[in-house]
């Protein structure tokens, strides 16, 4: 994607993650944060899986900023539920 200098070979192993810009969880920093979901996912990978955006300050990949699992699923979700605990 030029408008964000990212190419397919990039996107290689790695997870996109979509917040739609940190609206569908409560803080965007406790997904990265050590023990979070993605540091606990990368970890596990050993260091094979990557994720973009690569940290809490940088924006969602304006094509992949989240759908219907995050939009149905999150703190700010359709279902009126929590199950971003």
């Amino acid at each position: 994607d030029e408008q964000v200098g990212v190419t397919a070979e990039d996107m290689r192993d790695t997870i996109i993650v979509g917040t739609q810009n940190g609206r569908l969880v409560r803080d965007r920093a406790d997904l990265y944060a050590s023990g979070g979901l993605l540091d606990l996912v990368v970890s596990s990978s050993g260091g094979a899986v990557k994720v973009f955006p690569p940290g809490p300050h940088v924006a969602d990949h304006p094509k992949y900023n989240g759908g219907h699992i995050v939009a149905e699923f999150s703190f700010n979700n359709t279902v009126g539920a929590e199950v971003n605990a």
